[in-house]
């Protein structure tokens, strides 16, 4: 389920794009939360910062077969990036930054994910 959420966001989000920016190729930047040291939540069987790589791939595969987009990762491997490069590499060289987290609770009915998007300013519409 989560998985679907994920990618109805990701559908409607870049067919609005691409219709606002048909002839400009798009420079996204994944970043998978987490990696290394910083594990992020833990569950039973998995790490945050595992889900969170394993989310950025796959959904940067998808993105790299469409040529409007150009797709740069914070990381494609279990390491730890600090906050600023993070950012540094967003300012330098997104459109626009996605960030994928997974949070964890103690409260059992709790569920969801956690997405962080800048776009720069340039799609004020969405």
């Amino acid at each position: 389920m989560f998985c679907f959420y994920i990618f109805s966001f990701f559908f409607l989000f870049f067919k609005k794009i691409l219709i606002a920016e048909a002839e400009k190729k798009i420079t996204i930047v994944l970043d998978a939360g987490h990696g290394g040291r910083e594990v992020g939540a833990v569950g039973k069987i998995s790490k945050e910062k595992d889900i969170n790589l394993k989310v950025v791939l796959e959904i940067g595969k998808i993105l790299e077969k469409n040529s409007n987009f150009k797709v740069i990762y914070t990381r494609k491997e279990d390491i730890f990036l600090e906050q600023h490069k993070r950012s540094r590499i967003a300012r330098s060289k997104a459109d626009i930054f996605i960030s994928i987290h997974c949070n964890a609770s103690v409260n059992k009915n709790a569920n969801g994910s956690e997405i962080y998007i800048m776009d720069f300013g340039q799609f004020k519409e969405f």
